[in-house]
């Protein structure tokens, strides 16, 4: 064993070379294959996103769900423009539903209102277990909307045009 004895320091020296020899490859490959940095936001740009969706909850029983194909949030002044809007609104024990879709709409968090420059659809009374309702939906499609979250009253100033199983009228 004595006579072994000067071995084992040139053997731990070319262990800690091999594997560090292996650490910087390695190193070189994955720096080489990481994604592409995204670019940086523009100026008066607090964040965005792709596929938003946020859901809020009393218990286990769903309040609203809104989804937005792409979010972008604005520093001033706060608020978030969405767009591919589909939002639910929950009534009678979450048992019933009101799906409320737009192209493009913008939310202001110190008024607390939606607002849509565009067109929008509201369908009211959509069952939440996905049966096919008889008779009972009715379906508001308009321009140029403005939603309270606080008071839950839907408003425009443009016509609007309603229909349902028994008929329609604007």
């Amino acid at each position: 064993m004595r006579r072994l004895r000067w071995l084992l320091p040139p053997v731990i020296i070319a262990i800690v070379i091999v594997l560090g020899g292996r650490y910087l490859k390695n190193k070189d490959i994955l720096a080489h294959n990481a994604p592409a940095k995204p670019a940086p936001l523009a100026p008066g740009i607090a964040s965005h996103t792709n596929e938003f969706c946020v859901v809020q909850s009393d218990g286990d029983r769903p309040r609203f769900e809104v989804c937005a194909a792409s979010s972008t949030q604005l520093t001033n002044p706060p608020v978030t423009q969405l767009e591919g809007v589909k939002i639910k609104l929950y009534v009678d024990d979450a048992r019933k539903y009101d799906y409320v879709t737009a192209d493009k709409a913008q939310f202001d968090q110190a008024a607390k209102k939606l607002v849509t420059d565009g067109d929008f659809e509201i369908t009211i009374g959509v069952p939440s277990d996905d049966k096919t309702p008889k008779g009972r939906l009715l379906s508001i499609r308009g321009a140029g909307g403005e939603f309270s979250s606080e008071t839950g009253v839907a408003t425009t100033d443009k016509p609007v045009h309603f229909e349902f199983e028994q008929g329609s009228g604007t």
